[in-house]
């Protein structure tokens, strides 16, 4: 039994009916939108305004998410409809409807010889450019769902973001649209994302992950940015050095806790990129550290990367700080599991006494 569509649903059915379609035709938006659910609908009067003799195919990542996904749902959806996933075709009103997974291997080459009418596509983002480019050469019209993925991804690069210049058209669904599902539900499904996620899966936005490590940061810079605080409630301030190369960025950062180690204040950083020579780092730390002792008082400790030749380059700084009467104690930094760094977990009683380890 159908659903009630809502309007988005609606203009898209519409617009199948009247032919009113592209070339490329895709749904995208958040999870949960109805997409699927009126791309299937579509599907089954798209096929239908074919001549019997006409042949279709069905495509997913593999054959087994798209039973999951489509398959199931259109069966019960008409019952014209009959598919066999180990013979890998299916049949609505009599006409014949190929399946097939991306993953295979041989998936592009079984393709190429198929004379086509059209292609139902789920989650697009999941295919192959390879694939996808062959697909588009075998039949006159896809239609294909995603939710959004990296604004680098294939198809965002060379479709959509160039639907101006294609005959490609794009329909957007988004949770709220999703009349079928209750208030309290798409509440807590928007409570249930965060960062880059919530971006994607419920605003639907075609946004980075790789590389975002602080999206909360990010997202809300105005949480965690401060004008100013009291000095007197720092318990102690610490630097840390990262040694750059000729590609990378040398930086130093001035941190303070608070009493009780309850909270971290980032008080100055420093970047440059590609430093020339060891003597014009050693300066500009000794600047920067100056200037935290200017302003704050004092630094306790010095935590210095000591990979690769980290450990000779704090050598070389230690006498050249000394030379220019700074004595300066920079000690090895602790590296625990990368994502204990990002969170900052870990027990502070464990990594230093007095500047040393115990």
């Amino acid at each position: 039994m159908f659903e009630k569509l809502n309007p988005k649903q609606n203009d898209f059915l519409f617009d199948v009916i009247n032919e009113n379609m592209a070339r490329i035709n895709i749904l995208q938006g958040s999870v949960r939108s109805g997409k699927t659910y009126i791309s299937l609908i579509s599907w089954i009067v798209l096929v239908s305004q074919f001549p019997k003799n006409s042949s279709f195919l069905m495509v997913g990542k593999t054959i087994t998410s798209l039973k999951r996904n489509c398959l199931s749902l259109l069966s019960d959806l008409c019952k014209s409809f009959t598919f066999s996933t180990s013979k890998k075709e299916a049949s609505l009103f009599g006409r014949i409807i190929y399946l097939e997974g991306v993953n295979d291997s041989r998936a592009e080459q079984k393709i190429r010889g198929m004379t086509l009418q059209a292609a139902y596509c789920d989650e697009l983002t999941l295919f192959t450019e390879d694939f996808f480019s062959m697909l588009l050469s075998r039949l006159s019209m896809p239609i294909g769902t995603t939710n959004p993925d990296s604004p680098a991804h294939w198809l965002m690069k060379k479709y959509i973001s160039r639907k101006d210049d294609l005959n490609l058209k794009i329909w957007d669904f988004y949770l709220d649209d999703n009349e079928t599902i209750p208030t309290e539900i798409i509440e807590d499904m928007k409570k249930e994302y965060t960062g880059v996620f919530y971006d994607r899966f419920i605003l639907g936005k075609w946004v980075q992950a790789e590389g975002l490590i602080y999206s909360k940061f990010a997202n809300d810079t105005s949480a965690y940015i401060i004008d100013s605080f009291p000095i007197h409630d720092l318990q102690n301030i610490h630097v840390g050095l990262d040694y750059g190369t000729s590609k990378s960025k040398t930086a130093f950062i001035a941190i303070g806790f608070t009493k009780g180690y309850k909270d971290l204040i980032v008080l100055n950083e420093f970047t440059s990129k590609g430093v020339s020579s060891p003597e014009k780092m050693y300066e500009k730390f000794l600047e920067f550290y100056r200037e935290i002792q200017r302003e704050y008082g004092y630094v306790l400790t010095c935590y210095a990367d000591c990979g690769g030749l980290g450990q000779v380059i704090t050598r070389g700084l230690q006498s050249y700080c000394l030379q220019n009467k700074t004595p300066v104690k920079v000690y090895d930094c602790r590296k625990f599991r990368i994502i204990k760094r990002i969170n900052m977990d870990w027990e502070f009683g464990t990594i230093y006494s007095n500047g040393e380890y115990i």
